[in-house]
């Protein structure tokens, strides 16, 4: 019995002092492993190129620079021309491009109103004349009759306050006169300078309103290039320096110029 308890003694050592063995050879095994692989992925990692970067610095634009630009040409001053009063279109002397002067006749409305108008207001002043001239006559006869007694003070008051009254209505009429005259005067469009029609809105026969455009006249004294600038930045206001414009048509045609505007937004109407 004694010796069956210790051979399974033995075989229990045996079996413990195995294990006891074999697991450090493991977690040697292991930990050589787990080396390794880190120093070879250190040494992939440490093996892989840095990346190169560059920089460019973008040097600011030079307004000595040469700037070319292509543009338009329009009139400086163009103008919106309407009748002042309301009526009916009966003429209309220019079309669309025409050339005109200043002053000149460029559509007139019906002007028999105006004309009635202005005869009753010269019947009106020439009556307001001839009791002034009465007025007046009256009153220097009054004076002359106050020293002697002829008359009473107020008499003479009388005369003077019927004398200052016709002279009231003579300046009234006078006023209405050139008012009707103004009237009449509203019935033709002239063209307020030397120009260009640019623009014909309206047709004998049609009923305009006062103020309703009717024409657009571009002025013939002076013109400005206009052109479409990417970058405002490029070019200043104030800058004095003088421009050089030439025209794609005839490139022997240049004029100097100055830049007058720069817009702060773009114009919707220009692609």
């Amino acid at each position: 019995m004694t010796d069956l308890i210790s051979d399974a003694a033995r075989q229990v050592w045996r079996h413990l002092l195995s294990v006891h063995l074999l697991a450090p050879i493991v977690f040697l095994l292991l930990g050589v492993f787990i080396m390794t692989g880190c120093r070879d992925e250190h040494s992939s990692l440490s093996a892989a190129p840095s990346p190169v970067v560059k920089t460019v610095i973008a040097p600011a634009f030079s307004h000595d620079a040469s700037l070319s630009l292509t543009g338009e040409v329009h009139a400086h001053q163009e103008v919106a021309l309407a009748f002042r009063l309301d009526g009916r279109v009966i003429r209309r002397t220019v079309d669309l491009g025409d050339s005109v002067t200043a002053g000149q006749p460029l559509a007139m409305l019906e002007d028999n109103s105006a004309q009635n108008q202005l005869s009753s207001a010269r019947a009106d002043l020439e009556s307001a004349r001839a009791a002034e001239r009465v007025a007046a006559l009256n009153l220097h006869r009054m004076r002359l009759l106050m020293p002697g007694g002829a008359i009473a003070r107020s008499q003479l008051d009388s005369a003077q306050a019927d004398f200052q009254s016709a002279q009231s209505r003579r300046l009234s009429s006078e006023a209405a006169l050139k008012n009707a005259g103004d009237q009449l005067s509203w019935t033709q469009l002239r063209a307020p300078v030397a120009g260009r029609v640019t623009a014909v809105n309206v047709q004998p026969g049609q009923v305009v309103s006062a103020g309703q455009s009717v024409m657009s006249l571009a002025a013939d004294d002076a013109r400005d290039a206009v052109f479409d600038l990417a970058e405002p930045g490029l070019v200043r206001s104030d800058d004095a320096t003088p421009l050089k414009v030439t025209l794609l048509a005839n490139p022997r045609v240049q004029v100097s110029g100055r830049v007058r505007d720069i817009s702060p937004q773009a114009d919707p109407a220009r692609p």
